[in-house]
């Protein structure tokens, strides 16, 4: 009968064991449990501070295009502005160019009054003097002098050959002064000539 008793010492060794087995177990499982919840935190720390970087980033992001859209909305107002100052300025320039043109041509017009006036003046002198020429050529051949007819020379120019004195340039020609303001009145003058 000593066998019960080997038996159950045996069996109290292996609950012992299991027990021991048991609790290293337990120990175990605590770590595990305690390992994976420091995991979970560290994890859900790090996933909060992804979220708000993210978030910030986010924000930054969206106030970024507000103020892009706000200085292009400025920069697209500035250029109407400036749009309607360049067409404002042209209507301007196109009007003033039309005043410029009509003031240039009533200019030519009184310009070309003058000048016939004058060449009607030069005209008259010159008849006197063909006239007073010719009146002293009737005269007996005993009173006249021989006078040799000079050379003429024609100064087409602008109104700028009013100033031209003809007595002062030279006793050898005889000078006609004729004022032309374009190519084409230049033509027509030489024509008539």
């Amino acid at each position: 009968m000593v066998k019960p008793s080997v038996d159950l010492d045996k069996l109290a060794n292996k609950i012992h064991m299991v027990e021991n087995e048991n609790s290293a177990l337990k120990v175990t499982v605590q770590e595990l449990k305690y390992k994976s919840e420091l995991e979970k935190a560290n994890l859900q720390s790090k996933l909060e501070l992804q979220t708000s970087k993210s978030e910030s980033c986010k924000q930054a992001y969206e106030k970024s295009i507000k103020i892009l859209e706000t200085g292009a909305e400025s920069l697209n107002e500035k250029l109407r502005d400036k749009e309607d100052k360049l067409e404002m300025l042209q209507k301007s320039y196109k009007e003033l160019s039309s005043v410029i043109q009509a003031k240039d041509e009533e200019l030519l017009l009184a310009k070309q009054q003058e000048d016939a006036v004058m060449n009607k003046e030069e005209f008259k002198t010159v008849t006197h003097q063909r006239d007073r020429t010719q009146s002293s050529q009737s005269k007996p051949k005993t009173q006249q002098h021989e006078v040799k007819e000079r050379p003429s020379v024609i100064l087409i120019g602008t109104s700028n050959i009013k100033g031209i004195e003809p007595s002062k340039l030279s006793s050898k020609f005889t000078l006609r002064k004729l004022n032309a303001y374009t190519f084409e009145q230049t033509e027509s003058q030489l024509r008539d000539m």
